[in-house]
């Protein structure tokens, strides 16, 4: 596929965006620990003997790969926070650099600059970028496969197919959803026979490509699909998915949330970010300041500045201006050739990308994580704003007074999108750094003669287990209900404890167990815990104060009497 030649230029500028986007990453790292429920699941293989060698129940919640690095990086001798939170870390550095090869790719230089920076310098997925989680993960597979696909289309190129069905296994090794690359090109495909109307031995080598990557992501996804069969098979972990699906009726709602969820993780350098993506995109053109000014006024009028405003929150209108811009670009350009039919076939992936994602990511509870692979779509989809090739075409365009009633019409939609902004989100402070669990564990652990045997039993938080297991704590064990007796070793009992954090305090059958068990149970230390965002926005709306919550996250540790 021919694309634009690389120079210098472009790459001491993707130079800067890669150095920032990991800076801030590394930054965040040095204040970050497991702490987060599924995280605690993740990282607790090594703790767990056979032969499931797994936090219990550990496939309800993600397929193994995540689970497997991370065991890897503790044999290999890495400290544990560390090497739990390095396969995520790593992937979102690698995210950077692969959305920027896929916006030069399909739309030249400086729409993957842009594209780089929106995702390097955004306190949403730096954020993430620094947990122990699935999603970053499945991201980085996500724009990998994109790429392999329209490759695969563009040249009716097998071998390319074949790549993209690689990266759709491993997508799916790593998320249960990870299929989703197939439906983004089961979308895209009719899109495509729409916009190119190609001859029918064109759209048999679609089909073919299409079923090849179907058929090696299934080779690629089956050996732990059967290995589910031992444990119930698949049924039970999708039944448990559906209790997650909030359907039509919740879908408003649910948007909302993910909407304000933004600006709970901040948007100090999503700013600086969208600047630096209208920067590197100017230079890479060699344009001055005034030059970026003024070609961009050219080419949307005042729209421009409502892209950059919007962009601090959500990416949403600024994707939807550059898809549109794109279909407009596309419709007026003189001929059809390859130049313009690869970004034709890069638009309609893009296009089935964002516009799923933005209707099917609110149809589940709104855990902020979910909205990864849609903000990823709407990143790039917003980089296409600052493509080279748009001004020259639409120039005729928007001299018309269609293009002018058009103009309207975004600053209109602007300012509703404000309006529903000022409705629907509140702001809060900066989230705290996220080693809150970690510091708790070690005052548990130094709260007793650690020379003599003990027991911990943890309800409800995985990632306090996890710490205390780093921190040589040898007889810790997660319980989904409280004991009735201590532990004992050798014949006699040793004192036994029970942790219970945020997560307990908000299970009604927690309550109900411990209000039975009062008599055995004597409250000995509360340790004051505010979550980061990561954790704290899963459990609560972030229109909501923290304050209001402080009580319910409050970590107790409790000891049964003897």
């Amino acid at each position: 596929m021919n694309s634009a030649a690389y120079s210098r230029r472009e790459l001491v500028l993707l130079g800067i965006v890669l150095a920032a986007g990991i800076f801030t990453r590394v930054w965040l790292l040095s204040h970050s620990a497991v702490e987060h429920f599924d995280e605690g699941v993740y990282a607790s293989n090594v703790y767990f003997p056979p032969p499931d060698y797994a936090y219990p129940q550990q496939r309800f919640y993600a397929p193994p790969l995540l689970p497997a690095l991370i065991e890897a990086g503790m044999i290999a001798g890495l400290p544990p926070n560390l090497a739990a939170l390095l396969p995520s870390f790593l992937a979102g550095c690698g995210t950077i650099a692969a959305l920027w090869w896929l916006g030069r790719s399909w739309f030249g230089p400086e729409v993957g600059l842009a594209a780089a920076a929106l995702v390097a310098l955004n306190d949403f997925h730096i954020a993430f970028s620094t947990t122990a989680l699935t999603d970053v993960l499945l991201g980085l597979w996500l724009v990998l496969v994109v790429d392999a696909i329209g490759r695969s289309l563009r040249d009716g190129d097998y071998r390319w197919a074949v790549v993209a069905g690689i990266y759709t296994g491993l997508a799916w090794w790593t998320k249960y959803n990870g299929w989703l690359p197939l439906a983004i090109e089961a979308a895209a495909l009719p899109l495509l026979w729409f916009l190119l109307r190609p001859p029918v031995h064109e759209l048999r080598r679609w089909a073919a490509c299409f079923a090849l990557t179907a058929l090696v992501a299934a080779l690629v996804w089956c050996p732990y699909y059967f290995s589910l069969q031992s444990q119930g098979g698949y049924g039970p972990i999708a039944a448990n998915h559906a209790k997650y699906v909030v359907g039509f009726a919740g879908w408003f709602g649910s948007a909302t949330r993910q909407l304000s969820n933004q600006f709970a993780f901040g948007i100090g350098f999503i700013a600086i970010g969208t600047l630096l993506a209208f920067a590197v995109a100017a230079r890479q053109q060699q344009k001055t300041w005034l030059g970026l000014v003024l070609g961009l006024s050219s080419a949307v009028g005042p729209v421009v500045a409502a892209i950059i405003v919007i962009c601090l929150a959500v990416s949403t209108a600024g994707a939807s201006i550059g898809l549109a811009r794109l279909l407009v670009a596309c419709h007026l350009a003189p001929k059809l050739d390859a130049m313009w039919r690869r970004r034709l076939i890069g638009l309609c992936l893009i296009a089935a990308w964002w516009f799923g994602m933005l209707f099917a990511t609110p149809l589940y509870t709104p855990y902020p994580r979910l909205a990864l692979p849609y903000l990823l779509a709407a990143w790039l989809a917003t980089a296409i704003n600052v493509g080279a090739f748009l001004p020259a075409v639409e120039k005729g365009f928007y001299d018309l007074p269609l293009g002018k009633f058009w103009k309207w019409v975004f600053l209109i939609a602007l300012g509703i999108a404000l309006i529903t902004l000022a409705c629907f989100v509140r702001w809060q402070d900066p989230p705290p750094d996220r080693r809150g669990i970690e510091r708790i564990a070690q005052q548990i652990h130094a709260s007793e003669p650690t020379n003599l045997p003990r027991a911990f039993y943890v309800y409800g938080e995985p990632a306090m287990f996890f710490q205390l297991r780093v921190l040589g704590e040898e007889l810790v064990s997660p319980v989904p209900e409280l004991p009735e007796a201590a532990v004992t070793l050798e014949g006699k009992p040793i004192p036994t404890f029970l942790i219970a954090g945020p997560h307990a305090w908000r299970d009604p059958e927690f309550h109900r167990q411990l209000s039975a068990a009062l008599d055995r149970w004597e409250l000995v230390n509360e340790f004051d815990y505010r979550p980061s965002a990561i954790v704290w926005l899963d459990l609560n709306d972030s229109r909501r104060s923290p304050q209001e919550t402080a009580n319910d996250d409050r970590v107790r540790l409790y000891r049964l009497r003897q």
